[in-house]
């Protein structure tokens, strides 16, 4: 069995980071709201998103990556059932994760958090062409553990992760945070659930029944 798990808003709380390195980039207070809507895509389409013009976006990125690199460890923080969820799983198979952060911030936070070592693989932003929604990364994810997708799940908590996994043939279970409403990820999967605990549940109940 393989769980996939997204990071943003799934297992940590980076919103005071991300915004914080946005607002700077841009030079100027935006709109956090906007700005939470734009967690889980890629940095060029956020970038774009918030108003920069195509010709500025690189040097836009490269600001707000020089100012999340000085305060991302110390402004992101542990989900309450992000360690019990990932314990969790680990007993039940293998645990990969996908994200559009890089593999590198991403590896630095698990370890800074004790919980790297949990992990079979990460499957980053730099380590893709196309990024979620398309289903490269979670291929890319069963590639690394050999799971069929029969017996693979992705949990996140935005579109991108639930229309990721259907584009891979996998089942994809929402967990709630403040980045989408449920009304919305029931849009893209049947099962949504309160917390990334409750999904990784759910994830193990569905395998035990296809099982």
């Amino acid at each position: 069995m393989l769980i996939m798990y997204d990071f943003d808003g799934t297992l940590i709380d980076s919103t005071k980071a991300i915004y914080e390195a946005f607002c700077v980039a841009f030079d100027k207070e935006l709109d956090i709201n906007l700005c939470k809507s734009q967690i889980g895509l890629p940095l060029e389409k956020i970038m774009k998103n918030l108003g920069a013009k195509d010709e500025d976006v690189r040097v836009i990125i490269s600001e707000y990556k020089k100012h999340y690199s000085k305060i991302y460890l110390d402004k992101t923080y542990l989900l309450d059932t992000a360690k019990e969820s990932i314990l969790l799983a680990k007993n039940h198979g293998d645990i990969v994760l996908v994200t559009t952060k890089t593999s590198e911030y991403s590896k630095k936070l698990l370890e800074h958090f004790g919980l790297y070592e949990y992990f079979s693989g990460i499957v980053g932003r730099d380590d893709v062409v196309l990024p979620k929604p398309d289903k490269e990364p979670i291929l890319k994810a069963m590639q690394i553990v050999g799971a069929k997708a029969e017996h693979s799940y992705m949990i996140g908590d935005t579109e991108y992760d639930l229309k990721a996994a259907k584009n891979a043939g996998v089942i994809g279970i929402g967990s709630l945070y403040e980045y989408q409403s449920k009304d919305e990820l029931l849009k893209y999967s049947e099962y949504v659930c309160d917390n990334t605990l409750q999904a990784t549940k759910k994830a193990i109940e569905l395998q035990t029944n296809e099982i």
